[in-house]
């Protein structure tokens, strides 16, 4: 059976928009199609996030993406939800109208690809969606990430170990999330660190790159204004050593550091105290670090 062609409604930052990207592809071969669309509502995405996708519109050939300048009235009711697991209880609209939620969220049980499933609205993360096509997604997030400029102050920087430090929304999700505390970073860069090799470090919190950057005696160290999620991305990705953050921008990170050769080192738990499955958020060939939370 040919099923139409699906309408991934893109959410969240960058990280999210990647997995939901990802997640495209499945839903494609699954559905028997070479396309498929990615809708957001004049680059904003549903929580009111920017679109972030730009530079993978030249290398993905799978996907269109759609800028639309008014989403269809149907997806209205659900954008009014800050989160997809509300929603969840009244899934039967979703159904009626055409919306397929994901089944569960970092579950590999994907969504309903039923011909009268127009849209499709989750976060899917999870590392098994990718198997099928990692070669596929690593070449085009290769391309993508080659035009992306680099940072003045790291030109010519050879090999080196780089950190991402996740603080922003997170210091309201502590409890459920988990912040990675100082000590975590320090811990594991001791145990994982080489030497001759320069440290760089990033976070969406200028603060807390600082204060790392004092402990592990370096200077380089960028907060949000100093490097787009994209920077970020291309100098994790490229790294020769990789300590990510328990987010989805820091899984994008390590995932291409480790597909290029390099060690990519995760926290598991990845998160403090949401009912995840081991290993859920874990891709083939990480190195784990026993996380250690910051008690807020």
């Amino acid at each position: 059976m040919i099923i139409p062609t699906k309408n991934i409604v893109l959410a969240g930052g960058l990280g999210n928009q990647l997995f939901q990207w990802a997640y495209g592809h499945k839903a494609t071969i699954d559905g028997n199609q070479t396309k498929f669309n990615l809708v957001c509502e004049r680059r904003i995405v549903w929580n009111e996030r920017p679109y972030g996708l730009n530079d993978l519109e030249k290398s993905c050939k799978h996907v269109r993406y759609i800028y639309r300048s008014d989403l269809p009235r149907k997806l209205g009711t659900i954008r009014r939800y800050t989160h997809i697991a509300k929603f969840r209880s009244l899934a039967w609209i979703a159904k009626k109208v055409g919306v397929s939620l994901e089944k569960a969220e970092f579950s590999n049980l994907g969504s309903d690809l039923g011909s009268a499933s127009r849209f499709l609205l989750g976060y899917w993360q999870n590392a098994s969606y990718f198997e099928p096509n990692k070669d596929v997604l690593f070449t085009e997030l290769n391309e993508a990430l080659s035009r992306v400029p680099a940072i003045d102050r790291l030109e010519g920087i050879g090999n080196f170990l780089a950190i991402h430090v996740r603080r922003g929304d997170y210091l309201e999700l502590g409890s459920s999330f988990g912040i990675l505390s100082e000590d975590y970073y320090v811990d594991t860069f001791l145990r994982f660190s080489r030497s001759n090799r320069a440290v760089v470090i990033f976070s969406d919190d200028f603060d807390a790159a600082l204060a790392l950057a004092k402990r592990l005696g370096t200077d380089l160290y960028f907060g949000p204004s100093e490097a787009t999620p994209w920077q970020v991305l291309k100098y994790l990705g490229s790294s020769e050593i990789c300590i990510t953050a328990n987010s989805s921008l820091s899984w994008w990170g390590g995932w291409i550091c480790e597909k290029r050769g390099g060690v990519a080192i995760v926290p598991e738990p990845w998160f403090r105290d949401l009912r995840v499955p081991r290993g859920t958020l874990q891709f083939q060939g990480a190195t784990v670090s026993t996380s250690d939370w910051i008690d807020l």
